[in-house]
């Protein structure tokens, strides 16, 4: 991934603030810029224990609900001159989407912001938006005790996420300690679950879709994947991508069968394997800094079949 030639803007070097920077897609996002080897990262989270340490500066900021955190975004931003923000949790995306002019006026592009940014993390919102723009996804049913459904929280970035598959009444838990209106119900639809990372340029044309398999998941992060490049699943993730405006680096997840692909949620940030996207050859988080600061990007062809099974490993430190 380099620059275009003759781009004037290839002489700036770019900086961007990783929010996050200490969780599974935080990390991940951190190291793929760091490789890049041409772009100054910087990093924040909760605590000051952070194994992004020992890739780049980081800053310990409050939680992203704290009314000071905003601020102090942007005094990290003005004090590493900061272009570009990546938001690696639904928390922050909230936070942080919701003051985006205040972003844009410090000179702070925040990786993802469209017109539906925000309505992503409303899962009945963004279901409206696949049905209203002609995108499958599985049908919506009652909370009425028939099984099977799969139930979800439906805000996220504001506690906990919650996913459920109820196959049985015995599973079967009206309430699951949230009202009715902050739960969304759908249709059990069996198949292979994909999460696709879609890179767009800022007028929202799609540059890369890269589909992974999510072979194994735990605790809602991948460990064990393969990217995969069928071709009806490239079209339709690209589709999506136009039809609902996406910018920047999103993930989407959807549910492929004999009927096609069928999807129930869109991330407006990278997701937790995106370090298999980026070891198939699709440095996303570098090609959008580079592109946020005006450098022309061009995406490789993914290594179809790369898989990826994730360890655990230590920080140590003194």
């Amino acid at each position: 991934m380099t620059p275009g030639p003759g781009d004037g803007a290839a002489m700036i070097r770019p900086s961007v603030l990783v929010t996050g920077s200490g969780n599974v897609t935080g990390l991940n996002v951190v190291r793929a810029l760091v490789a890049d080897g041409g772009i100054n990262v910087v990093g924040c989270d909760l605590e000051p224990w952070n194994p992004a340490n020992r890739y780049c500066v980081n800053h310990t900021v409050p939680r992203a609900t704290d009314p000071g955190y905003l601020d102090a975004i942007l005094e990290i931003a003005r004090r590493h001159g900061v272009g570009g923000v990546i938001a690696s949790n639904d928390h922050e995306v909230r936070a942080l989407s919701s003051n985006v002019d205040r972003l844009a006026a410090a000179g702070v592009a925040l990786n993802g912001s469209c017109a539906n940014h925000l309505l992503f993390l409303d899962k009945g919102a963004t279901a409206a938006l696949f049905e209203a723009h002609g995108i499958p996804t599985p049908r919506r049913v009652p909370l009425d005790g028939s099984v099977p459904i799969v139930v979800r929280k439906r805000f996220v970035g504001d506690g906990p996420k919650l996913v459920r598959v109820v196959r049985t009444a015995q599973e079967y838990d009206p309430s699951l300690q949230l009202s009715a209106d902050e739960l969304i119900a759908t249709e059990f639809i069996t198949g292979a679950e994909y999460t696709v990372d879609i890179l767009s340029d800022l007028d929202g044309r799609v540059l890369s879709v890269v589909p992974r398999v999510r072979h194994v998941v735990r605790n809602g992060i991948v460990v064990f994947g393969e990217t995969a490049g069928a071709p009806a699943l490239l079209e339709s993730a690209s589709v999506l991508a136009t039809r609902l405006g996406l910018t920047g680096i999103n993930c989407v997840q959807c549910i492929g069968n004999d009927e096609g692909y069928f999807y129930f949620e869109v991330n407006g940030r990278p997701g937790s394997g995106i370090d298999l996207t980026v070891a198939a050859g699709v440095n996303m988080p570098a090609l959008w800094a580079r592109m946020v600061h005006g450098q022309t990007v061009h995406a490789a062809e993914p290594t179809w079949g790369l898989k990826l099974v994730r360890t655990y490993d230590g920080y140590f430190f003194r």
